[in-house]
């Protein structure tokens, strides 16, 4: 992984609090919710996709539809 990957950071976009590399993740690429990581999917920090911790996610209403 670059340099510039490992200093960037994502943050969840319901509560904007940064997301783990490790971390459970929802990714919200509609019209699919799908869990997943940082770690696993590294180009997910060039992705215009929504991610939000797997907490927050719960807060929507049934987000896996």
């Amino acid at each position: 992984m670059s340099d510039a990957r490992r200093t960037r950071r994502m943050h969840c976009q319901s509560c904007s609090d940064v997301i783990g590399m490790y971390e459970p993740i929802v990714l919200v690429d509609p019209p699919e919710f799908r869990e997943t990581s940082l770690a696993a999917e590294p180009e997910l920090l060039d992705s215009a996709a929504a991610c939000l911790h797997r907490a927050c996610a719960t807060d929507l209403d049934d987000p896996y539809g």
